[in-house]
């Protein structure tokens, strides 16, 4: 499906990408040239070597788990990291 640029403006992006989530692809044009294309979203997915990998256990697949990390506070008149790589750069 195609819809001309001004189209959008008015209203009709909700819709588009409401069709797009379903499946439909739409091409957006400005004077009958094609601009740009909506597509519906796929994720990411693990190349295939590494899926084998893990599905045959030779290797353990993890998903990062980042909840309960939080900042570690510096000491009080402690130095940051970076003050620490400029004092190894002199």
């Amino acid at each position: 499906m195609e819809y001309g640029i001004r189209q959008f403006k008015d209203g009709e992006l909700s819709r588009v990408v409401r069709r797009a989530s379903l499946g439909e692809e739409t091409v957006a044009t400005h004077h009958g040239r094609p601009l740009a294309k909506i597509v519906p979203y796929v994720p990411p997915q693990l190349p295939c070597a590494v899926a084998e990998l893990g599905s045959s256990g030779r290797m353990e697949l993890r998903i990062p788990i980042l909840e309960g990390i939080s900042p570690v506070r510096r000491a009080p008149g402690g130095k940051s990291a970076v003050e620490y790589v400029k004092d190894q750069r002199r």
